[in-house]
Formats: C-alpha cells, sequence, structure tokens
C-alpha cells in the first residue's frame, strides 16, 4: 500500500499568516544594519536596508491580514523552511548594489544559514555590508524561529510546534515562550562575551565586533580574505577557539544548567563527545596539516572550526594534505550539538550510532532472550528514534554525492567537489576554492540549496519537497 495516497496536499493558506509575522519580525530586524549604515557614512546602503525593512514589513503585514490557524508539525516545518528561503531573498536585496541576482542570493543565504561560503570580493565591500553579513549570520545562528518563539507562541500552539521542528521535543520550562527568552539571553549573552574577549585579545572594534556575531553562530564570515590569518595576535585566536566551542553546544543544555546547576555540563554526552573530537581532530590534524611549523596550536584552531561548523581558518583549506582534508571533512560532517547553533549530522545522533554499535556487539554475545536497551545518558533510545538516526545519516550520504558528482560536472575535481558539499550541506563555511565568482550560476545556486536543506534537516526538507505535498487533486 502506497504511503502516498494518504498524504494531502499542504494547506498553504494556513501559512500565510504565520509567514507574515516572520516578515514583519525581520522588517524590524533590518533597522539595525540600516541605523549601522548611517554611522558609518553609508547613506546609499542606509536608504537600501531601510528600503528592505519597508518592503519586507509591509508585505508581512499583509499577509498577517490572513486568517490564524493552528499548525500541525508539517506545516510547521514548511514555515520553517519557507523562513529561510523568505529570509534569504529579502537578505539578497541588500546585496544587489555590489552584486548580481545570483551572488546576492547566495550570499545572503549562506549568512541566514549561517555557512560563511562566499563569492564576494570582501576587500571590495563596504563596512555596512561586512557589517550585514555577520548580522544575519547571528539572526540565523539563533534559529529563526527561536528569535520568533514569543511572537509566535500564542493561542493555537504554533510557537510550541515550531519550537519543535527547530529543536526537537526539548521544551524545558513547560513554556515555550519562557524557554525561547532564556535561550534569546543566553545567546545575548555570549554574543557580548565573544565580542569583548576578541576585543581585549587585540581584534581591531569593527572586526571584532563583525567576528563576534559570526562566532557566537557558528556562521564564520569574516571582513578579511584570509580570515583569522590576518590576525598575528595568537590571543585572538585562541579567544575565537573558545566561543566557537560554545556556540556548538546545545542550548536547551544552557537552560538546563542555568536551572540545575554546572554539573550538568558533565553529563551531556554531546558535549563529552564535542571535546574528544576537538582532541581527537587536533592532534591528527596537527601531524597531516600542510604548516607543521604551527603545530598543536593551528591543529586546534582549525579542528574546533571544522566540528563547530564555524569555519574560521588560519591557513588556505586548498593548501592542506590530504590526511587534513579527510580529518577535516569527517569533523565537518558530524558537526555541533543538536539545538545548537551548529551544522553537521550531529554529536547526538553519532552517539546514538556508536551506541547501536556497541549495542549489537554485546547482542551477538549475549543469549538471544537477553534483553538489552540502547541507552544515551541514562535514556533509553526508542526504536523509532535509531530509525530516524541511520535514516538522516544515509539521506545525508546520498545527497552529498548526488550534489558532489553534479558540482564536479562544473569543473571541479570530484575530492574538492564532495569537501565543498561537505561545507554546504554542514553549514560550515571552509572551502577548498570551489566556491568562487567564476562558478556557474547552477553551481551557485546547488551550494546554496545544500546550505538550505543542511540548516533545517535533510529529512525534514525531503519530506517537504514530497510531490504530494504540493500535488492538487
Amino acid at each position: 500500500m502506497s504511503v502516498s495516497r494518504f498524504v494531502r496536499p499542504l494547506p498553504l493558506t494556513h501559512l500565510s499568516h504565520h509567514a507574515g509575522t516572520l516578515l514583519v519580525l525581520l522588517g524590524g530586524t533590518l533597522v539595525v544594519p540600516a541605523a549601522v549604515a548611517l554611522l558609518l557614512a553609508d547613506g546609499v546602503q542606509a536608504g537600501v536596508f531601510t528600503g528592505v525593512a519597508a518592503g519586507t514589513a509591509a508585505l508581512g503585514w499583509l499577509l498577517r491580514r490572513a486568517p490564524r490557524r493552528a499548525l500541525g508539525l508539517r506545516e510547521a516545518m514548511a514555515l520553517t523552511a519557507a523562513a529561510y528561503v523568505l529570509f534569504a531573498l529579502a537578505g539578497a536585496t541588500a546585496f544587489l548594489r555590489v552584486a548580481g541576482p545570483t551572488d546576492a542570493f547566495f550570499e545572503a543565504m549562506s549568512g541566514f544559514t549561517t555557512t560563511g561560503l562566499t563569492v564576494m570580493d570582501v576587500e571590495a565591500l563596504p563596512r555596512s555590508l561586512l557589517f550585514f553579513r555577520g548580522y544575519s549570520q547571528w539572526l540565523g545562528g539563533a534559529g529563526i524561529i527561536v528569535l520568533s518563539l514569543v511572537v509566535l507562541a500564542g493561542p493555537g500552539s504554533a510557537g510550541a510546534k515550531l519550537y519543535a521542528a527547530e529543536f526537537g521535543q526539548q521544551n524545558l520550562m513547560g513554556n515555550v515562550v519562557a524557554t525561547g527568552r532564556i535561550v534569546i539571553g543566553i545567546y545575548a549573552a555570549v554574543t557580548a562575551a565573544g565580542i569583548v574577549a576578541l576585543w581585549a585579545a587585540g581584534a581591531g572594534a569593527f572586526d571584532g565586533l563583525v567576528h563576534g556575531l559570526s562566532l557566537a553562530s557558528t556562521g564564520g564570515f569574516t571582513p578579511f580574505p584570509d580570515s583569522f590569518a590576518a590576525y598575528d595576535a595568537a590571543p585572538v585566536a585562541a579567544a575565537a577557539g573558545v566561543f566557537m566551542a560554545i556556540g556548538a553546544t546545545s542550548l536547551p543544555l544552557a537552560v538546563i544548567v542555568w536551572r540545575r546547576g554546572w554539573r550538568r555540563l558533565t553529563d551531556d554526552a554531546q558535549l563529552r563527545t564535542l571535546v574528544v573530537l576537538i582532541a581527537v581532530g587536533t592532534a591528527a590534524l596537527a601531524l597531516f596539516g600542510a604548516e607543521p611549523d604551527q603545530g598543536l596550536a593551528a591543529g586546534a584552531f582549525h579542528a574546533t572550526s571544522a566540528v563547530t561548523t564555524t569555519g574560521f581558518q588560519i591557513s588556505d583549506p586548498a593548501e592542506w594534505t590530504d590526511g587534513a582534508r579527510l580529518t577535516t571533512a569527517g569533523l565537518m560532517i558530524v558537526g555541533g550539538s543538536l539545538g545548537s547553533t551548529a551544522g553537521g549530522i550531529k554529536l547526538l545522533r553519532l552517539v546514538i550510532i556508536l551506541r547501536v554499535v556497541s549495542w549489537a556487539v554485546s547482542r551477538a554475545l549475549l543469549p538471544a532472550q537477553a534483553a538489552i536497551p540502547v541507552k544515551v545518558q541514562h535514556a533509553t533510545v526508542d526504536e523509532s528514534e535509531v530509525r530516524h538516526t541511520f535514516a538522516l545519516v544515509a539521506a545525508y550520504f546520498l545527497l552529498l554525492f548526488t550534489c558532489a558528482v553534479a558540482l564536479s560536472a562544473a569543473g571541479a575535481q570530484f575530492e574538492d567537489a564532495v569537501f565543498e558539499v561537505i561545507s554546504g550541506l554542514s553549514t560550515v563555511g571552509l572551502s577548498v576554492g570551489v566556491t568562487s565568482p567564476d562558478l556557474p550560476a547552477w553551481a551557485k545556486l546547488l551550494l546554496a540549496f545544500t546550505m538550505w536543506v543542511g540548516r533545517i534537516e535533510i529529512l525534514a526538507a525531503l519530506v517537504l519537497l514530497h510531490p504530494r505535498n504540493w500535488l492538487r487533486g
């Protein structure tokens, strides 16, 4: 029996009011880069931001006139996915002053999905746009859904369902609005601390601000073409490494620690796995790295940047050895904690896979009647979660292979195309030189697609792209 027979098309009219709310929210947030552009004496760009803000908010106001309807999980997933596209389209208009439509859309999608791949000549960009790039990552890093929890969580519990679509089923305080406010507060505090730390370490005021916004969001946009290699001071890289790791830690875990104490940190399997991966990656990159004179310091920075999916670098990945690239690719695939600003398949899913492997070995050694559950942090992982985890990982690698083959048709070596697609799917931003202004438009859109899919979770994207969601009759 075909499941598709029972799938009804998405009721798009149910999304209109909520999509309008998101656009009004975006219009409000664009006031900030408009004000910054004025402070930087860039009146033209300030006018562009103001126009985009007004137009976006006006469109949102019109959509909000539609009746407000309760959302099912599928509708909430659709709205989550649509939000990133809508925000990228709106953000792209800010770049039309300096780039064509495809490059503008690519840059905006890379920003809001916190990826960091770029097709822009950053040295030629005005500082107002350099700020906007970091700011767009900051917005996307918190999660468009988390930033709008207070607005959306009203009658019909749409906010709770959107929270589930973005961060899973955890509603740590029994009230999604209260949880959202605390998460936003923690995120803002981490951002401020990161900016201050960079300033204290020797980064300039403007550069420290832009990098601080990207650090908190594990985004990776930078005002420099050579990223953190532009800094000679080791303390700047060290400060960045600390806040990259913080950005890849679960935001819900921060709420748990805030309520129940610091001891909960050591109980978190994802955090323990993150520390182990950074240590192992540091050693591997120090061994295989292209610049052995930098040793453990460079290895630690790049291992942290890869597994947290931030994408900052202090040397060019195009010059790395095959061993360094392979290690980095593996770290990028794993990514950070579930519920963090990082991308990848997520640490929790790696832990589940390892637990299932251990379970299979134990199962083979013990009598058939022995009951051995799969457990993570003393909690039993049910069969449906195991199936979901393996399905997501399988979908990740299937999409990786398909997109890499397609990207290699643009002239890239297959191994370079694989690295670049992993960087897009895991929203990292490290590049071996495939992503460039000279890349064909269709290849740029393909990479933009990988960023979008990676940000909203691959299985969710496949569900939403199922033809039965859109075919009528």
